[in-house]
């Protein structure tokens, strides 16, 4: 059942996208532990900048201390988006005179979609290059930007700005599901310059694809917040797209009923539909995930792709080559030196804090109940999500060293 708790989130959420004032009355009760209580949901879930600002007006709390708190955090929110959306513009700017294609991803387009921009907070800035562009982008924005990092990651290298702001320079955008992934490698292919030379953007049915594969590869990997279903709501409702064309995609990628049930499930939380036995378990799982899933969830649906704990075990201890290749790229030219590869990746073990994430991820997998691999199969089902997928680590994007 969802909790008035989660019902006032979901209220605040829907007045801040409809650019409405909420009841007075509905707040009027809350003690210090229920904005605390508030504030600690929305923040495990990434939209605390909304209930801070309604609860920051007067006529919705009465008490000056806890005004004033949420005052705060509210001006904290709104200093971090400022400071996001100023760096962005620097980055553009970077690469539009250096002559380097580049398309923003995420946060930094949805943005755009809400009444206010703060409205829609982010925890890093997510942009795209040409992979042949990839070295002269990153060489660049640290000649120009004062950018450092540069750790190269599955899909992304990850930079730092001097203002703290967290860059991902993104090669491509693959969630390494491989029925997604066929249409995600051609991003290039649905997008198109805008207002520059260099400025590229999606296609609207592209776009809503990417989204929903981005939704897909967090819920599979324990959760995908409920600031996701909030960009979700919004898009319906304010990108204009051709139906059939977004349509052909998620079939493509198989995501259809997924899709058809992130509509269900935001016009539920949003849009005042009652909420069905299906909705709302889909709802409290994404709501025990938070922002970017949490251990055990994914353990759940870990588990339950592999096919049972055994699998899991097995499969984490030896991965398929094209597995670890994501991680070591040599094994895709020298497939023959895969098992000195796993002599390396159980080499990690070595470390203390490394040895004590990877027993309590196996811990966890062993630990969870039949019903529970009964409940979590079933959902995947019901969501189109059931498909095995030969290309993902069992506990998605993990590794012995995250």
């Amino acid at each position: 059942m969802i909790t008035r708790l989660e019902q006032d989130l979901f209220y605040l959420l829907r007045c801040a996208v409809a650019s409405d004032r909420p009841d007075p009355a509905r707040f009027q009760s809350y003690s210090r532990q229920d904005l605390e209580a508030l504030y600690e949901l929305s923040t495990k879930h990434s939209v605390q900048s909304i209930p801070a600002y309604y609860l920051g007006m007067e006529s919705l709390l009465k008490d000056t201390a806890l005004r004033e708190k949420a005052r705060t955090v509210f001006l904290l929110g709104l200093r971090n988006v400022t400071c996001m959306e100023y760096d962005l513009q620097s980055i553009c700017g970077v690469l539009e005179a250096a002559g380097i294609d580049y398309l923003p991803l995420k946060g930094a387009i949805l943005r755009d979609l809400y009444p206010e921009s703060w409205m829609r907070s982010s925890c890093d800035i997510d942009i795209l290059v040409r992979e042949d562009d990839l070295q002269r982008a990153e060489n660049t924005l640290m000649a120009e930007l004062g950018c450092g990092g540069g750790t190269k990651n599955y899909h992304d290298v990850s930079l730092f700005l001097p203002s703290g702001v967290h860059l991902e320079l993104h090669f491509s955008i693959k969630e390494n599901i491989s029925s997604m992934d066929r249409l995600l490698e051609k991003v290039w292919q649905y997008a198109h310059p805008v207002d520059t030379l260099h400025r590229y953007e999606m296609e609207p049915e592209f776009f809503l694809f990417h989204q929903a594969a981005h939704a897909a590869y967090h819920f599979l990997s324990g959760g995908c917040g409920v600031r996701t279903l909030l960009d979700w709501y919004l898009l319906k409702g304010k990108l204009p797209c051709d139906r059939e064309k977004l349509e052909r995609l998620l079939r493509e990628g198989k995501l259809s009923i997924f899709a058809r049930q992130l509509d269900e499930l935001t016009d539920c939380c949003f849009g005042g539909m009652p909420f069905t036995e299906l909705s709302e378990h889909i709802c409290r799982y994404i709501l025990s995930g938070e922002t970017y899933g949490i251990m055990e969830q994914s353990a759940m649906i870990a588990k339950t792709k592999s096919g049972g704990s055994l699998p899991f075990l097995r499969g984490k201890l030896f991965p398929s080559r094209e597995q670890m290749a994501r991680q070591y790229p040599t094994l895709t030219r020298r497939p023959g030196l895969l098992p000195v590869f796993w002599l390396i990746r159980w080499g990690k073990l070595l470390d203390k804090g490394t040895r004590e994430r990877y027993l309590y991820e196996m811990k966890t997998v062993c630990q969870l109940s039949e019903s529970d691999y009964e409940n979590t199969k079933r959902l995947l089902t019901e969501l189109g999500l059931e498909e095995k997928n030969e290309n993902e680590y069992e506990l998605p994007q993990r590794d012995f060293s995250e």
